[in-house]
Order: structure tokens, then sequence, then C-alpha cells
């Protein structure tokens, strides 16, 4: 597990010093690959080193928020592929909900669990690739917004919302790790 730390930790250095990010509208940047979307995960902020995780109770309406990294079945997402490639539907293998921001207006829109439903644009998602494999932004396809830790705190329980991408805001990268299947 430490040598996954040190790859995640100099991939992203790395990738910061080659120039950053790919930005959301950029040709090619997005990967719509069986490997993003056929896995469950965690998905672990880089900057932080905790995960997305489910707030107190897993209903609609309740807040996405990171928690440390504990290998919790409240810690495990799937990139459920749609029509609309390469977006996607972030699903939370324990509560069966998706992510969804609260509103389509704004900076720093708390991200929610919501009902599935393909049919919202708010529930589009595109990973969009670093220079180098392994650290990503989570893109909203609806705002064009990234997820992120809110104020880059490394606090328990600080809320995930979705903001303007910037591609020096170390806490708007993350990190997905495969879950095993016994998860």
């Amino acid at each position: 597990m430490r040598i996954r730390k040190l790859v995640a930790v100099l991939t992203v250095v790395i990738g910061a010093t080659i120039g950053g990010f790919v930005g959301s509208g950029s040709a090619g940047a997005v990967s719509s690959g069986d490997d993003v979307q056929a896995d469950r995960f965690f998905l672990i902020n880089t900057a932080t080193d905790q995960c997305a995780d489910l707030s107190i109770t897993s209903t609609t309406g309740n807040e996405v928020v990171q928690e440390p990294c504990a290998r919790m079945p409240t810690q495990v997402w799937l990139a459920q592929p749609l029509q609309t490639e390469p977006s996607f539907q972030l699903v939370n293998q324990s509560s069966g909900l998706c992510m969804e921001p609260v509103d389509v207006v704004g900076d720093g829109i708390p991200v929610v669990q919501a009902r599935c439903n393909p049919k919202l644009s708010s529930q589009q998602w595109q990973f969009v690739l670093g220079p180098v494999p392994g650290p990503l932004k989570v893109v909203n396809r609806t705002l064009g917004q990234c997820l992120e830790v809110k104020d880059g705190s490394l606090a328990k329980g600080a809320p995930i919302q979705v903001s303007t991408c910037v591609d020096s805001v170390a806490h708007q990268v993350w990190q997905k790790l495969q879950v095993p299947r016994t998860v």
C-alpha cells in the first residue's frame, strides 16, 4: 500500500510539473475506456488522501463527503456508462444512489446523493486525465465544473462540491483505486 501511495504522490507531482491537467474542453482529454467504466473503485482525493464517501446516512439529498479511506462499502463507486458516452453516472455501491450537484448555477455547489436517472444531465460525469496516467479530474458534464473537497479541507467529513476547474488546484485531483471484488 505504501508503494501505491508513493506512486500516486509522484504521479501528481510529475503531472503538476509537466504542465497541469488537460481542460475539459480539450480534444482527447476524456477517457471512455472500459478501465474507467467497468470497475468498482475508491475515489481518493490526492491532496487530502481521503475517499469520497456517503454522509451520515445513505439517503437521497444527503451530501457526499470525504472520510479517511477505510475500505468501507460506502466508499465504493462505479462509473455507470450512459448512452451519451463518454459520460457516466457515479453510483455509490452501498446506497445505489448517484452523485449530483444540488444546483446548476454557481461555484462551490454541494454534491449530494440522488436517485439515479440517466436522463438527468446533472448526473453526467467525465474523467479528465492528467498528462501522465493516474491522477484525474472528475468533471460534471452539465456544469463543466470539477469535483473537489470544499476549500481543500483536510477535515474528516468535509463536503465534496463542484467548482470551476483550475489546473493548479490540488484538491480537484483524484485517483481511482480499484476495489477487490470482496468489498
